[in-house]
């Protein structure tokens, strides 16, 4: 379980946060902060190799929002 940064609502995944955060951006000024910051992250990822998921759970993971679970971790290497 994962909350919004910005409302607090609770998504089970990355994804789905990803997804809630890029369409509240269109018409919610705070939703649309998260993202813009994240864009702008991601574009100084050096590793092309991120999903768009990847990047936002590694962005999550620098601002201390997000803290991977040792399955999580074991599925990803």
């Amino acid at each position: 379980m994962i909350k919004c940064p910005s409302c607090g609502k609770t998504y089970s995944s990355v994804s789905s946060l990803v997804k809630h955060i890029r369409l509240k951006g269109k018409y919610d000024a705070v939703h649309e902060m998260i993202w813009n910051e994240f864009k702008a992250f991601e574009t100084s990822l050096d590793d092309d190799s991120f999903t768009e998921t990847d990047a936002f759970r590694e962005f999550l993971m620098r601002k201390g929002l997000y803290k991977m679970r040792k399955w999580e971790f074991a599925s990803s290497t």
